[in-house]
């Protein structure tokens, strides 16, 4: 016949084993989800890497001389909801005033400008261009360097992008 005192420290026994055990899983269940978190994050990061868009920029001559314009050109693939430019480097560049989607600062050149798409649409396609007029001053740098911020799907990115600027057209 079983002992009645040796059944219940065998009982507590198993017991006080399977709370370390279950601890022990739960220890390593977590490990694991938090391997999986980290794991979806970073391939989420990898992702947005992946999908950062791509642009050529240039600024040409319109009308004989006239006047300049401002041209970012989409070369990614995928559809951009809006793109927001800025100036961010060198000098004597700087977006006309009073035209779509151009921002004046308080006492200064206009140097941020936005756009959505070209000729009313609400996306920018690849392959697409979008243009500003802008102003070319003196002195100016060979080179300016605007920052692109731009969204697709709730997703942002912001981009820096060199631009030559055109020389002074020579008399000769």
């Amino acid at each position: 016949m079983l002992h009645p005192q040796r059944v219940a420290i065998a009982a507590f026994v198993v017991s006080v084993f399977a709370i370390a055990v279950s601890g022990l899983a739960a220890f390593f269940t977590k490990r694991q989800s938090d391997a999986a978190t980290k794991l979806a994050d970073l391939e989420a990061e990898r992702r947005h890497h992946e999908r950062t868009p791509t642009f050529n920029c240039g600024i040409e001559l319109v009308n004989e001389g006239q006047w300049y314009r401002l041209w970012l050109r989409l070369t990614s693939r995928e559809r951009l909801a809006r793109v927001e430019v800025e100036i961010t480097e060198g000098t004597g560049v700087s977006f006309t005033v009073g035209q779509h989607g151009v921002k004046t600062a308080q006492g200064g050149p206009a140097l941020l400008a936005q756009r959505a798409g070209e000729h009313g649409a609400l996306e920018i396609a690849p392959d697409e261009r979008v243009t500003w007029r802008v102003e070319l001053s003196e002195p100016r740098a060979t080179e300016i360097r605007l920052t692109v911020r731009s969204v697709i799907s709730g997703d942002r990115w912001n981009v820096t992008v060199p631009v030559s600027v055109p020389a002074n057209p020579s008399v000769w």
